[in-house]
């Protein structure tokens, strides 16, 4: 079998089984690509009986950082014995599901993210960093409407309220302060 043969192989795996049971288990909840692409690595590591563990149930919810958290101390042993391969992959994919950061060769690399690349979100941007943007608007108590990527009005009306609530200068626009202020 040569490389392609094989890399042709393994993403055919990858959509129909490994993915498609992480599809399954999301159930068409909007997620970040590197958090759908970290929960795959584990399905294929793991098995799909991983997306009953706490590390799966955190991501359900979209708290992708408890999920990373969880994850490093997930399925690391064999026979009692801690395995330092499974210690890096599994921090390997906690860190692609919490932080967005794809592993190669040992050096990470964040995918990147147009909306971000200011460090500010505003209206009428698109992609991850506004969908957990919008994930933690929610988990804060906020409702910036329909969890789908997309900056609008209801998130910019969310992230007002959010700012008039802590303090922050409320300008509608998700900066350093108020992103840091959500993290906590």
């Amino acid at each position: 079998m040569t490389k392609a043969e094989s890399d042709a192989v393994l993403q055919l795996i990858s959509d129909e089984e490994y993915g498609a049971a992480v599809d399954k288990f999301l159930a068409g909840r909007m997620t970040p690509q590197t958090a759908f692409d970290g929960a795959t690595s584990v399905v294929f590591n793991c098995g799909a009986g991983a997306l009953e563990w706490t590390w799966a149930t955190a991501i359900k919810a979209a708290e992708y950082d408890l999920a990373g958290t969880r994850l490093l101390s997930t399925a690391v042993t064999q026979k009692g014995k801690v395995l330092a391969g499974l210690v890096a992959r599994r921090k390997d994919e906690a860190r692609l599901i919490s932080q967005g950061i794809y592993a190669s060769g040992g050096a990470g690399a964040t995918m990147p993210d147009p909306a971000m690349a200011d460090g500010i979100l505003e209206r009428g941007e698109r992609g991850p960093s506004v969908l957990q943007l919008q994930h933690r608007l929610i988990a804060a108590g906020y409702k910036p409407g329909n969890p789908d990527g997309i900056f609008g009005y209801g998130t910019q009306s969310a992230v007002l309220a959010f700012q008039r609530a802590k303090g922050l200068q409320a300008d509608g626009f998700a900066g350093p302060k108020t992103l840091a202020a959500l993290a906590a």
